[in-house]
């Protein structure tokens, strides 16, 4: 009863809120991501969680990326990457090395500075062993500005919020089982390989794409 309670409320603000979010007649139609559907909170994380492989010819981590700028050894030289666009240079049978410190962005978005080849091996230690990194979809990114409707039950208040990239996103899909009521605000475009855009819009469709694209860039 709490339950269906709580939706008939999100329901009556979304009739309230008509430039922001389309008016549900049937409860079974209505676009909540709650407790009872932490599957879609998962698939959610697998796309916004960071995805640290773009630099792999340097760090061999998918898990990490290091943070833009910083210095290496190409080829015993010094090499300044500035930008992702410096990577191209740099192929497999190149000798790279760090120059510490380097600053390191973890899966969950969150950042750590390492000061030496042993930080950074025990970095990598655990990172590879990150479950987030395991599940990371990198062959889907949402669109963004994307607009969420946010339900609290502790504090029952209830409020909308544009989120502008995948670590604005992360932090209110990182725990599937939270009580807390989300809402997409629909449609949205799923950017896949290639740079195409895939109109989604509703909950199901949305996991469904993002379950069938696992993998389809490798």
């Amino acid at each position: 009863m709490k339950y269906y309670t709580l939706l008939l409320c999100i329901i009556f603000f979304y009739s309230c809120q008509k430039e922001e979010f389309t008016v549900v007649q049937d409860q079974e139609d209505t676009e909540e991501v709650t407790n009872a559907s932490a599957n879609l909170r998962l698939k959610l994380r697998s796309v916004s969680s960071h995805d640290g492989s773009f630099d792999d010819i340097i760090d061999d981590a998918p898990c990490v990326s290091i943070k833009i700028p910083y210095t290496i050894f190409f080829n015993g030289e010094p090499y300044n990457v500035g930008t992702i666009l410096d990577l191209r240079p740099i192929g497999e049978d190149d000798e790279v090395a760090l120059i510490y410190p380097v600053t390191l962005t973890r899966s969950d978005h969150s950042e750590v500075v390492v000061q030496s080849n042993a930080e950074w091996q025990n970095e990598r230690d655990v990172c590879a062993e990150d479950p987030l990194s395991r599940e990371h979809n990198a062959c889907v990114d949402i669109a963004f500005p994307i607009t969420l409707a946010l339900y609290n039950l502790d504090e029952t208040e209830f409020e909308t919020r544009e989120i502008g990239n995948s670590e604005a996103l992360f932090p209110w899909v990182v725990d599937p089982q939270s009580e807390d009521l989300i809402s997409i605000n629909y449609p949205i475009d799923l950017i896949v390989a290639g740079g195409s855009a895939l109109r989604i819009t509703n909950n199901t469709q949305l996991a469904d794409t993002i379950d069938a694209l696992q993998n389809s860039c490798e």
